[in-house]
């Protein structure tokens, strides 16, 4: 038996959980507050309730979710101070980025730009919050 690449599969499967749940929290199909019961993320993902804590402990070590002693885990609800600071973290980067991307930008990048921005409009103005949001990513 091969330990390292098994070590490796275990934590390319773990990565794997992590980020559905991560993404689930962005795009708002989990939102603040809610209850996630390890019986249920168990069933969904197939898998031991040993991973689901370990995966848990790390998503509230990046403060998604907050682990609460003889409750469980909820998904974390920011301080609006903490919110104040991410977008205006993302305001300063996103205008880095976009002035670095208009220098390097040709006619086929625009373009595919062009389309992303096209479809998020028609996502926000249909109604599809997590679809707009994944787009805007």
């Amino acid at each position: 038996m091969n330990l390292g690449k098994m070590r490796s599969e275990t934590e390319t499967f773990d990565e794997w959980i992590y980020d559905q749940v991560f993404c689930a929290v962005l795009e708002q199909r989990l939102i603040p507050g809610a209850k996630l019961k390890e019986s249920d993320l168990c069933d969904v993902f197939g898998v031991s309730r040993t991973i689901i804590r370990r995966i848990l402990l790390r998503l509230s070590l990046d403060k998604v979710v907050e682990l609460r002693p003889n409750k469980g885990a909820v998904i974390a609800t920011p301080a609006a101070e903490d919110v104040r600071q991410i977008f205006a973290a993302r305001r300063l980067l996103e205008i880095g980025i976009i002035g670095d991307a208009c220098r390097h930008c040709g006619t086929d990048d625009a373009n595919a730009l062009k389309d992303i921005v096209g479809r998020e409009n028609a996502a926000i103005l249909s109604g599809d919050r997590s679809g707009a949001i994944r787009l805007a990513g």
